[in-house]
């Protein structure tokens, strides 16, 4: 998960917390996961890829927002 996030362009640190936070998000939902029968993979490469939407939208707003006032 970590090797997935830093070649989506973040810092070893920034892809390790991705990382550590979709594992904490999946440990809190397995319950649910369980008792649906889901599957984890899925639901842990789903959170991955909704925190890597979120940490690369909010690294293209801070850039934007350092440019503006440049």
């Amino acid at each position: 998960m970590v090797s997935i996030a830093m070649r989506a362009g973040l810092t070893v640190e920034e892809a390790e917390g991705i990382a550590q936070d979709a594992f904490l998000l999946f440990m809190v939902k397995a319950p649910a996961i369980r008792e649906q029968n889901s599957s984890p993979t899925a639901y842990l490469v789903a959170t991955l890829r909704n925190l890597l939407g979120e940490a690369l939208r909010r690294r293209r707003e801070k850039g934007a927002r350092r440019e503006m006032l440049e």
